[in-house]
């Protein structure tokens, strides 16, 4: 048996740009309205712990559920629409 594992964005699909743009400019606004998260603080998290990091670390505005939404939501945006293929892949 032969088995290839491995991870997605920036192998597969480049969607880094779209998903600290989605955010910077839609999620993050509504969750810690009025608040500075720098992008470092969350990079390469699971979404589900960015909510744990920013509700130990900042006032949050929204429930975890809700967040869940949002971050899902802009998923199947970003991979249905925005995100494009890493160039050579087939």
């Amino acid at each position: 048996m032969t088995a290839v594992l491995f991870d997605m964005d920036g192998v597969i699909v480049d969607s880094e740009s779209d998903w600290k743009r989605h955010k910077y400019e839609n999620i993050l606004p509504e969750v810690t309205p009025d608040q500075n998260v720098d992008n470092s603080e969350t990079t390469g998290m699971y979404y589900p712990e960015i909510y744990d990091h920013l509700d130990e670390n900042y006032e949050t505005a929204v429930s975890r559920e809700r967040f869940l939404d949002m971050f899902e939501s802009a998923g199947r945006t970003i991979y249905g629409q925005e995100a494009k293929q890493i160039e050579g892949v087939p």
